[in-house]
């Protein structure tokens, strides 16, 4: 008997109804996959949502987008791994071209780092942060950091930002930590922030006999407690500084 070989359209169903179980699943379902696969590097999410986003509306594939960890990205993204790094590099670019807040937050703090083009991406996350917690952090230790003169302003806003808003105090640590990662791994050179750490932990606030001031005279660090329960705005955003650039 001749074997009659299988259309394009025949091949199309195959591979349509072998992927329905991966079709049909909820986003958030999709979304928490993601995020366990993120752990194992870069290469196993891409093929996942390369699989997935072939059978999706637009919309869906949006959604995922903007609900992607970027927070990580920086770890698991290793330039020795080729492949990785160059499959990584065109799903940046078309996240970018998407507008997806975290991409587009992620390439403004790598690029900070590098002193390239501050202005330009100081703007970007000057737009992202009215909507994102880690931008908005971004942008004013980063415009505190290229611009010192905005300092005592900054850490008004931020010391505000952490007094009235639980959800950005909570978030503190983890975007803290986020982006110590990325400065640390993209920072290239840096003229100038040593500046404005004050000598002994004393901030151009304090006054003597008060307590209220962080004192740190032998740069050992602080604690986020601290940095939360802390009253002066300026020892706030150096000890928040403290923490990314330093990472103690």
């Amino acid at each position: 008997m001749t074997q009659i070989s299988s259309t394009p359209l025949q091949k199309k169903r195959k591979v349509i109804a072998s992927n329905a179980p991966l079709m049909s699943l909820d986003i958030d379902i999709v979304i928490k996959i993601c995020k366990l696969l993120q752990k194992d590097g870069f290469l196993d999410l891409f093929f996942f949502i390369q699989v997935w986003f072939r059978f999706q509306s637009p919309e869906a594939v949006t959604i995922l987008l903007h609900n992607l960890d970027w927070s990580t990205v920086h770890q698991v993204v290793e330039p020795f791994r080729n492949l990785e790094c160059r499959v990584f590099k065109q799903f940046l670019k078309h996240c970018l071209k998407a507008r997806v807040r975290g991409a587009l937050c992620y390439f403004a703090c790598k690029k900070l780092s590098r002193g390239e083009n501050p202005d330009h991406h100081l703007q970007i996350l000057r737009d992202l942060s009215a909507d994102d917690n880690l931008a908005f952090l971004a942008y004013h230790i980063f415009q505190t950091l290229y611009h010192p003169s905005t300092l005592k302003e900054n850490a008004s806003i931020l010391h505000e930002k952490l007094i009235r808003h639980a959800e950005f105090r909570s978030d503190l640590m983890n975007n803290c930590t986020t982006l110590n990662g990325r400065h640390r791994k993209y920072y290239r050179f840096w003229y100038g922030p040593e500046d404005m750490f004050p000598q002994n932990g004393v901030c151009s606030f304090f006054v003597s006999g008060k307590d209220d001031h962080n004192m740190d005279p032998y740069a050992l660090g602080c604690s986020y407690k601290e940095i939360i329960s802390t009253s002066c705005p300026e020892c706030v955003i150096v000890m928040v500084i403290f923490k990314i650039i330093r990472g103690f």
